[in-house]
């Protein structure tokens, strides 16, 4: 019988961050994070990272539960931890005065932890300090010194201190800064205006002060952000393995590419390419890729990655003519983003016993062969393709459209794709190994070191794969999910099995995944087993989610375009367009008409008609403009004024009587 190793008040350090545990529901805990984040961790996923060593307890922090204030020096931290490590699995087991018990204890810690754990007790000694360590409350202090709590008390005065952080910061860390030495001056003036009574600390104390601040608080404030995070990516140490598949960097690049299907729709403009590279032998081992509209990373896509690193892939690929490695991993390493530090990903790993190690924001030299490979993928490979665009192209964006740019279809890249990792890099001459290829390189471990164990059966593996979600499960129609619909046998009998009476909702936990619609895995929550459910449409083989939905646009396009043309809304619609259209006046000149002979009665009217208009020739005058009026002195020809047309309006104004 097992007892809970974890309580709300524990301080621990889970993937690199101080965090403490604020509550504890049925199957989850409550953890508030060191930027003051609240978020919900499950105990299965917290008793798997204290087995991978991802969570620890926190020893040596100033503010732990563990250590009380003051915290301890690194040696007695070192002491603490490997004490730690022997009396916390004690923990677990109700029979703790049993010398079976500690022996067992100290076997599966010596296993797990190696040479960071020795001197190894022996059971008695084992089981004096759990006893101990129990009845002074699992403090950890009670094997160090009694007076180790009682340290001497500062010899600085408060207001001294904190006028000393003050003035440090307002001349030292600053973007024009003076001098440490130019700061204590001014410190020291300060100092004196007080009146205090008591003693000015000395200039060693004063440098002692600044030297204590952070390292990277002194660039962030002196030089700025970027300085900070240049040197945060500045590689600290190298990492030096011994076997093929001992440490495995995997990761995501994302590429902006125009994919279409077999009628040339536009079906994807990003391309999320997963890759696995074994540190070793800089050997490519898994692969991945997923596409859709501005597509991000995700738990499906890292898993289908890691399935691929496992087991052999020639069968999936039986177009390659040379070998790929794989086999399982000791570590893998990854960024902390949400598709590295899955539910899913977590458990899939946890179950292989592969070791899992999340790096830092901003720290991309803890896995840096993968992030340079990216640049020599984008570099050899991918500017080749058509219809790709490159990081950062600004004309891309001003002169170009990616619906106009002619791309492949999926199932091109991912062939292209695959045989260039195989066969163009896999099996070229690398000079970062002194010519050797990557696959030589492998062998070469191989050969010393033994093969890596190859995982056969992915069942287990499959059944991760994908988006968890919660389903209604009808009787007759089956399961609904993406517009598609999913039913059998198998899925009917699990419905009335699983209600008491006909007609009552069910809901069942659905695995599925984006990359295959054919089909879904669904959960059997009494014999905890996966039910795999086809898809009642006929759908091809590989129809992915992003494939199917473009589809479906173009035919609801389709469906839309022929039910209008069909309806009476839509005749009145055209009939009226041609009558606006023939309503509209044409801009055209009329057409030319024969001459025709005026008879003498039009002729009399025209003459009466003159008449009538020189009568009014007394009483109204044609406009002038005033520049052609003094010219009609000088230049008589430039004031005679061209005979308006007929069809053109004179103005006219009336002269006052």
């Amino acid at each position: 019988m097992h007892k809970s190793l974890f309580a709300p008040g524990s301080r621990i350090v889970l993937d690199g961050k101080n965090a403490i545990i604020a509550n504890e529901n049925e199957d989850f805990f409550i953890l508030f994070t060191e930027d003051a984040a609240q978020k919900e961790v499950s105990k299965k996923v917290l008793q798997i990272a204290y087995q991978e060593g991802r969570m620890r307890f926190n020893v040596d922090s100033p503010d732990s539960e563990i250590a009380r204030k003051p915290f301890l020096t690194t040696k007695e931290a070192k002491e603490a931890a490997r004490l730690l490590a022997y009396l916390e699995p004690m923990t677990h087991y109700d029979n703790t005065g049993s010398t079976n018990t500690a022996a067992t204890v100290i076997k599966d810690v010596v296993k797990k932890h190696g040479d960071a754990v020795n001197p190894v007790p022996r059971p008695i000694t084992l089981y004096k300090w759990f006893r101990k360590w129990t009845q002074a409350g699992k403090d950890i202090l009670v094997f160090f010194p009694a007076g180790r709590t009682s340290r001497r008390k500062s010899s600085i005065a408060p207001e001294y201190l904190e006028l000393m952080t003050n003035t440090i910061d307002e001349l030292v860390l600053t973007r024009n800064h003076c001098t440490v030495a130019r700061a204590y001056r001014e410190f020291r003036c300060r100092a004196k205006a007080l009146e205090s009574k008591n003693r000015i600390p000395s200039q060693q104390a004063f440098y002692d002060h600044f030297h204590r601040t952070d390292p990277r608080i002194k660039i962030k404030k002196q030089q700025g952000n970027s300085a900070l995070v240049e040197a945060t990516r500045i590689a600290l140490r190298t990492y030096e393995v011994r076997h093929p598949l001992e440490r495995v960097e995997i990761d995501a690049v994302h590429v902006t590419m125009a994919l279409l299907d077999e009628h040339l729709t536009l079906i994807a403009n990003q391309l999320v390419i997963y890759l696995a590279i074994d540190v070793y032998s800089k050997a490519i081992v898994g692969f991945a890729m997923q596409y859709g509209f501005n597509k991000s990373e995700n738990a499906e896509g890292v898993t289908e990655c890691l399935k691929s690193i496992l087991h052999d892939k020639h069968h999936d690929f039986p177009y390659l003519t040379k070998p790929w490695p794989g086999g399982k991993p000791t570590t893998i390493v990854g960024d902390p983003g949400t598709a590295i530090i899955s539910e899913s990903f977590t458990n899939l790993a946890g179950h292989y016993q592969i070791h899992r190690e999340v790096t830092e924001a901003r720290q991309g030299w803890k896995k840096p062969h993968i992030e340079s490979y990216f640049k020599v993928l984008r570099a050899d490979f991918l500017q080749r393709l058509r219809g790709y665009v490159p990081k950062r192209s600004p004309g891309f964006k001003l002169d170009h459209k990616l619906k106009d740019i002619r791309g492949f279809m999926a199932h091109e890249v991912e062939k292209m794709m695959i045989t260039y990792l195989v066969e163009g890099y896999n099996h070229a001459a690398q000079p970062k190994l002194n010519g050797m290829t990557p696959h030589e390189k492998w062998l070469e471990g191989v050969e010393k070191y033994g093969e890596p164990e190859m995982v056969d059966d992915l069942s287990f593996a499959n059944s991760f794969g994908g988006t968890l979600t919660k389903r209604v499960l009808d009787p007759n129609k089956g399961i609904y999910q993406n517009k598609l619909r999913y039913h059998s046998v198998a899925l009917q009998n699990l419905y009335f099995e699983s209600v008491k009476k006909y007609g009552e909702k069910c809901k069942v936990e659905v695995r599925s995944s984006s990359q295959d619609l054919t089909q879904i895995m669904v959960l059997d929550p009494k014999s905890r087993t996966y039910l795999s459910v086809p898809c009642t449409k006929d759908l091809p083989e590989g129809m992915t989610l992003t494939k199917f939905k473009a589809q479906s646009k173009v035919v609801q396009q389709w469906t839309q375009k022929d039910t209008l043309k069909d309806s009476a809304e839509f005749e009145n619609s055209q009939s009226r367009v041609r009558q606006i259209e023939g309503s509209k006046r044409s801009r055209k000149q009329p057409e030319a008409t024969e001459a025709q002979l005026i008879t003498d009665q039009q002729l009399e009217g025209y003459f009466s008609q003159g008449e009538k208009n020189s009568d009014l020739t007394k009483s109204v005058s044609v406009a002038i403009p005033e520049p052609l009026i003094g010219a009609t002195e000088s230049d008589p020809e430039r004031a005679t004024l061209p005979e308006a047309p007929n069809d053109r309006k004179m103005t006219v104004r009336r002269r006052n009587s």
